[in-house]
């Protein structure tokens, strides 16, 4: 593990800290927790995109071989 410094706003540090007492853990160890699920998140976005264009593209393959057929 790499030991890093951030600058926060304010309300960004009281917020921290309040949620980091609730939930029983350091404010290490949120920040972790947050950065992990927000990259969860980003990597299941860019795989929902990826499918999507897939999906689009195999529609606009299936579109140009019907409009050439009629």
């Amino acid at each position: 593990m790499k030991r890093t410094q951030i600058q926060l706003h304010n309300g960004q540090l009281k917020w921290l800290k309040k949620e980091a007492l609730e939930q029983g853990i350091s404010m290490s160890q949120l920040l972790r927790d947050i950065i992990d699920s927000f990259r969860m998140q980003a990597e299941r976005d860019r795989q929902v995109d990826s499918n999507k264009a897939f999906a689009l593209e195999a529609v606009g393959r299936f579109s140009s071989m019907r409009t050439n057929a009629s």
